[in-house]
């Protein structure tokens, strides 16, 4: 019997280097900027391959895309059964299984070093990016709030621009009693229109 790995390597893996990514996207999209090569980002670092998808210091659904399949290359060449599926924030993610008998955590570990090599740091600069504009996250936040409500959950109080744990802690007050699932429609909601409305809390519990 196969069974998703708990710990894939998701998206959010990022989270540090995507809180401060979007304040920063700028300076290194600009190529007169400096006449040094690119090795690192936010604090990370790249490597030769990654460098060279940000020389002009972007990524491209293309450039994601293959270093996504390299990593999947990287996690195959130990045996394991990895697929490369549709994820929030980045839009892609590792995904691997394994049977019963296997060892998650090696799994999880090789997983986890493939996407620093190959992925690395490119999952934030594509989203740096590509950040919505005010109208989009509006858009957003009204179907967050219709899913939410379609629901069950009572969201009073709730604004865009809250952070993450502002509004969990609100959600809870609201919910706690009359509405004790209300963190399984949370999460339901959240995989779906998460990208948009807090792109400064990618990936953050």
């Amino acid at each position: 019997m196969r069974q998703k790995l708990s710990r894939s390597a998701r998206a959010g893996a990022l989270p540090a280097l995507a809180i401060s990514v979007l304040m920063s996207a700028c300076a290194h999209s600009n190529p007169d900027a400096t006449e040094e090569p690119i090795t690192s980002w936010n604090g990370a670092a790249l490597s030769t391959y990654q460098a060279s998808l940000v020389a002009d210091g972007s990524v491209s659904d293309a450039d994601l895309t293959d270093a996504f399949e390299r990593a999947a290359d990287c996690v195959r060449a130990d045996g394991w059964q990895v697929s490369v599926v549709p994820a929030v924030p980045m839009g892609l993610a590792l995904n691997v299984t394994y049977g019963a008998s296997d060892d998650g955590e090696a799994a999880a570990q090789k997983v986890a070093e493939c996407q620093d090599e190959w992925v690395g740091p490119l999952g934030s600069i594509y989203i740096a990016h590509r950040a919505p504009t005010g109208s989009e996250r509006e858009r957003e936040f009204a179907k967050w709030q219709e899913c939410m409500v379609s629901n069950g959950a009572v969201i009073e109080g709730v604004r865009l621009g809250q952070s993450q744990a502002d509004i969990v802690t609100l959600l809870q007050d609201l919910n706690a009693r009359t509405y004790p699932d209300w963190e399984a429609s949370w999460q339901d909601c959240m995989d779906t229109y998460y990208a948009v409305l807090w792109p400064e809390l990618f990936g953050a519990p």
